[in-house]
């Protein structure tokens, strides 16, 4: 269970948000420039101006209010953003390694790991060397590695061809019936929030405009952004 109570100035407007959530995979869905990869970056603790309170499975993450502030590293989140982000002077399983060293995880977590996201073929390449979909499978790793208690995905399919997208769709739904961490999976396709989803939490111009069921809730042409 996260909870989330917060604050944070934008430009052109205030992200306000006021919400909880337990499902195993939660779509945070909306138009471009909603406020959703500035609400990750505040659950991540990289945006340390926000007031309000967080907390995640009873966690105080933030209270701005009695002047808590866990730093990233100590919250325990594992976070991909849009751009891989990997490594380029580490192979794919110094990448994988790197995040177990910088977590809880055991060594003996990354043949799970690896098999998961079936990376067996790419551990001895170098990041430059893999295509869109294949980098992104790496930083699902190694955020993972972590033994996250929540993974914050930001829009991991942005960029990709339709071939790729069909590549990796079926890692991230293996992800989210093997239970390994709940995640927070943003977005602003219909398609993926529907198909990804067990909750939808609609977010417009900085505010929650409706929370449900994916089936439900993006039934009707008023929700759908696909760009």
């Amino acid at each position: 269970m996260i909870e989330i109570d917060l604050d944070l100035a934008l430009e052109p407007f205030t992200l306000q948000v006021n919400v909880s959530f337990a499902s195993q995979a939660t779509v945070l869905f909306g138009p471009s420039g909603a406020g959703k990869t500035s609400l990750l970056e505040t659950i991540a603790g990289l945006r340390p101006t926000v007031r309000g309170r967080i907390s995640l499975q009873g966690t105080v993450l933030f209270d701005s209010s009695r002047r808590v502030f866990l730093p990233p590293e100590q919250r325990r989140i594992g976070y991909v953003p849009q751009e891989a982000a990997l490594f380029p002077h580490l192979s794919v399983l110094e990448n994988l390694q790197f995040g177990v060293s910088n977590g809880s995880s055991p060594l003996r977590v990354l043949p799970e790991l690896i098999d998961l996201l079936d990376l067996g073929s790419l551990l001895e390449r170098a990041p430059a060397t893999l295509s869109g979909g294949e980098c992104m499978r790496v930083a699902l790793g190694r955020a993972l590695a972590t033994s996250p208690r929540l993974l914050l995905l930001d829009e991991p399919l942005r960029g990709l061809d339709v071939e790729r997208k069909q590549r990796i769709v079926p890692y991230l739904l293996r992800l989210r019936e093997a239970g390994r961490c709940p995640f927070l999976y943003v977005t602003h396709n219909h398609r993926e929030a529907i198909l990804l989803g067990h909750e939808v939490v609609l977010l417009t111009s900085g505010k929650i405009a409706a929370q449900g069921k994916p089936a439900d809730l993006l039934s009707t042409k008023q929700y759908s952004f696909d760009l």
